[in-house]
């Protein structure tokens, strides 16, 4: 009877066990929850990676999490980038999480929403080293109410960078 049980289960447990087994791999992945009370000005997100080889080709991705009752349809942060060798640009960005008809974009349930976000898409890395990213919500409500997660991921592409791709910009 056992026997029995395990090969009707097996067609349909393996194939679930493979394809979780080989899900997207993340060559960095960083998620910081943000507290209830709202995301604060000073509330800085800062991830850190190493890049290694720079002629690996990547995908940026910021994950938002948030409320289904967030009373935006973006959230604007700004987001430091510092480069191994100390350089530092800092760059205003509009997270758009609703469309102009005031449907939230991503994947919503009744009480959140994930929005994954390409923040730069086939982005390669200049120089080897440790590389900062530090996000800060800028919007004019101290602190914003409703954003619940964010995740940085870098996606290693099967791409190199002899391919035409622009850098990340110094």
């Amino acid at each position: 009877m056992r026997n029995i049980a395990l090969q009707r289960l097996l067609p349909i447990v393996l194939p679930a066990l493979l394809a979780w087994g080989c899900g997207t791999r993340y060559a960095y992945e960083q998620r910081y929850e943000l507290p209830e009370t709202g995301w604060a000005w000073e509330d800085t997100l800062t991830f850190a990676f190493d890049i290694a080889d720079t002629s690996k080709v990547y995908d940026m991705l910021l994950e938002v999490v948030h409320h289904t009752d967030y009373g935006f349809q973006n959230v604007y942060v700004r987001i430091h980038t510092t480069l191994p060798d100390g350089t530092t640009r800092t760059d205003m960005v509009s997270l758009e999480l609703g469309d102009k008809q005031g449907r939230w974009l991503g994947d919503c349930g009744r009480k959140r929403c994930t929005l994954v976000i390409p923040v730069q898409q086939h982005v390669f890395f200049p120089q080897a080293g440790r590389y900062r990213l530090v996000i800060e919500q800028y919007m004019r409500k101290n602190p914003l109410p409703g954003i619940e997660a964010l995740t940085l991921r870098l996606r290693e592409l099967d791409l190199s960078r002899t391919q035409e791709q622009p850098p990340v910009e110094e």
